[in-house]
């Protein structure tokens, strides 16, 4: 009886010490899943201000932040291509009963160009004191070109740098040369300061 006894308390000693390290590796999967969901939600439209868009529209949040959820590009691991972006914000302005155009300007002026301000507003300045143009107009040349051109994770490599540069320009009505140069020449100024 007591070598029963005995061994009847080891097994449930063993069991319980297996017990713990199963749990925590639940619990540590099912936050790992939370923490996947909430970073994929965030990551759906980041720094679009939905309620701003909203009062503009003369909507609810809801209906725009519904909008573009329903109409975003299909996740397939890798960034959408432009095709993807526009047939999502077409087919967005049209569930909003407003023109794509208008939709688009919109994303600009409440999106990723606005939430860069802060940073892009002396760069702005100076590019525009390069150009003998007022900032107001080259910032906007900048937002447009942001939309046709989104901003790549980690370093631009050189065609997405000339081809952003080819964009601000049309927008800005001059030579490609032109901007490069005064993009060239604020960069140049930037890093001189940095290094003083």
């Amino acid at each position: 009886m007591n070598l029963n006894r005995r061994t009847i308390i080891a097994l449930v000693g063993v069991t319980a010490s297996l017990a713990l390290p199963v749990a925590a590796m639940a619990y540590s999967a099912t936050n790992a899943s939370t923490s996947t969901t909430s970073t994929q939600s965030r990551a759906d439209h980041p720094r679009i201000n939905f309620a701003a868009i909203a009062t503009e529209l003369k909507l609810t949040t809801e209906q725009v932040q519904a909008a573009f959820r329903d109409n975003r590009p299909p996740k397939t691991g890798t960034r959408p291509t432009e095709a993807q972006r526009t047939a999502a914000l077409t087919a967005t302005a049209a569930a909003l009963g407003v023109e794509a155009s208008t939709l688009k300007s919109l994303v600009t002026k409440h999106g990723r160009g606005a939430a860069q301000a802060g940073h892009k507003g002396p760069k702005a300045a100076a590019i525009a004191a390069q150009l003998g143009l007022s900032t107001a107009v080259v910032t906007k040349a900048i937002d447009d070109a942001h939309v046709t051109n989104p901003k790549p994770q980690g370093r631009p490599t050189e065609a997405q740098r000339n081809a952003f540069e080819t964009a601000v320009a049309t927008n800005l009505g001059l030579s490609k040369d032109t901007v490069s140069a005064a993009f060239a020449a604020v960069k140049a100024a930037h890093q001189a300061a940095k290094a003083s």
